[in-house]
């Protein structure tokens, strides 16, 4: 869509899970080689971040009006869709920014979706499991609910999507005997800090004459 590189997006996008790539190649299917080069890589074992990905059969997106790679205010254009693009960094053509439209970072919404699903895997295996006996409504019971829960989380650290995580369950003395009545534990809260990544680098130095 050429009208994309004259034009900033009048609008702010909002879609959290559609990806976008800007390039002239599509008929090739440029995104197809970026899905290929991380989606094997699960945010449990390995986070990976989609900004700096180079695509081996792709160069940096250009303007097919005229061949030249796309000037800075094209670049814009296509970034306030929410877009990505192939662009030269250091010399070499490589995926940025690594959003999805609404703007947040593929590998944050990925790996949050996948920790949601690792969470109601442990809790639902530990559930599943208790046949032959029970999680009780007490302070163990609570306890095994926990564990679960940090089981779910600790891979996350180890692969570098979490920098780290504070689990906060409810105290057994804070509970009514009608929410233990109905057998539901509400309220295990969780509070988990993202690793994040760095795609560029700022430096600061200063140039001049020793005077020894």
């Amino acid at each position: 869509d050429l009208t994309i590189l004259d034009t900033p997006n009048p609008s702010t996008p909002t879609k959290n899970r559609t990806n976008t790539l800007w390039h002239e190649e599509s008929e090739k299917f440029p995104e197809m080689q970026w899905v290929g080069v991380n989606a094997p890589y699960s945010p449990d074992t390995n986070a990976v971040n989609w900004a700096g990905n180079r695509l081996s059969l792709f160069a940096e997106s250009k303007d097919p009006r005229t061949g030249n790679k796309l000037t800075s205010t094209q670049q814009t254009n296509v970034l306030s869709y929410g877009y990505n693009m192939i662009a030269l960094v250091g010399g070499v053509p490589v995926t940025r920014q690594g959003k999805a439209e609404s703007g947040e970072w593929i590998d944050t919404i990925r790996g949050r979706d996948t920790m949601t699903a690792r969470i109601n895997e442990a809790v639902s295996t530990l559930i599943i499991n208790q046949q032959g006996g029970k999680i009780p409504y007490t302070a163990a019971g609570i306890s095994q609910i926990d564990g679960a829960l940090t089981s779910a989380l600790q891979p996350f650290v180890d692969s570098n999507f979490l920098e780290s995580f504070q689990t906060n369950p409810p105290l057994i003395g804070s509970i009514s005997a009608a929410q233990k009545q109905s057998r539901v534990l509400d309220n295990v809260q969780f509070t988990a800090y993202l690793a994040g990544a760095i795609n560029e680098a700022v430096f600061n130095g200063t140039l001049t004459i020793s005077e020894g």
